[in-house]
């Protein structure tokens, strides 16, 4: 019985990343547990539970708000050509297992994570630099709190 458990055993990590799913952000404006997701990046919007093992693609032209305890396993920001990004609202949390992933705008426009009095915990945030003053990638903060 040992000997089975052990051979078990690491097949329940593998079970488990095999059940990571990426989302893309399908809508303009959308809250995080609303039909703001697809499970491709030209898919139809749907309302899915996102788990701290799936990863998220915000889209360009689309700014998701975090109006619920959120978690996921990671997050790219993509390079937009019109402002994107995510906003979390006061008093709600965003917990990012590891990287949020933020790339440089291609047009004259912000990308940004945006905390203002709520939390964003990561275990890291790529913020790349521009050449071109009018690409921004932002990552504000008022009273809340940031933990990385």
């Amino acid at each position: 019985m040992k000997k089975l458990l052990l051979f078990l055993f690491p097949f329940l990590f593998i079970s488990h990343q095999l059940n990571a799913t990426t989302y893309y952000s399908r809508v303009a404006t959308g809250n995080w547990n609303a039909a703001s997701w697809s499970t491709t990046s030209g898919g139809t919007a749907t309302a899915y539970t996102i788990t701290s093992s799936d990863d998220i693609i915000i889209q360009t032209g689309n700014v998701i708000t975090v109006n619920v305890a959120a978690v996921c396993n990671s997050i790219t920001v993509n390079a937009p050509a019109t402002a994107d990004g995510i906003t979390i609202n006061s008093g709600q949390s965003l917990t990012v297992s590891n990287a949020i992933t933020m790339n440089s705008p291609t047009a004259g426009v912000n990308s940004t994570i945006a905390v203002g009095s709520g939390t964003l915990s990561a275990a890291s945030i790529a913020i790349p630099g521009s050449s071109t003053g009018s690409r921004n990638c932002i990552v504000s903060v008022s009273t809340g709190t940031i933990t990385v």
